[in-house]
């Protein structure tokens, strides 16, 4: 059994890895993946930022390849 202090810990490293991730990516990038992530429809990020649906597809995609090569180390 794991102590929750441990945890807090690791959950704290994770997130901050997180974070650091997500600023070293593109904004277009970041930005389309928030707003995916926060639970919005890719018409609604594409009307949103005023780019064609088949780009917010494609940034949501390479934002996604690029937080895996950043985030190798949690999987």
């Amino acid at each position: 059994m794991e102590s929750s202090t441990k945890n807090l810990g690791e959950t704290s490293f994770a997130l901050n890895d997180i974070m650091k991730a997500l600023a070293s990516i593109k904004p277009e990038y970041r930005i389309a993946f928030q707003r995916y992530f926060e639970g919005y429809k890719y018409d609604e990020i594409a009307k949103d930022l005023n780019v064609p649906l088949g780009t917010v597809k494609t940034y949501i995609h390479q934002a996604r390849c690029e937080l895996k090569k950043y985030l190798k180390m949690y999987r």
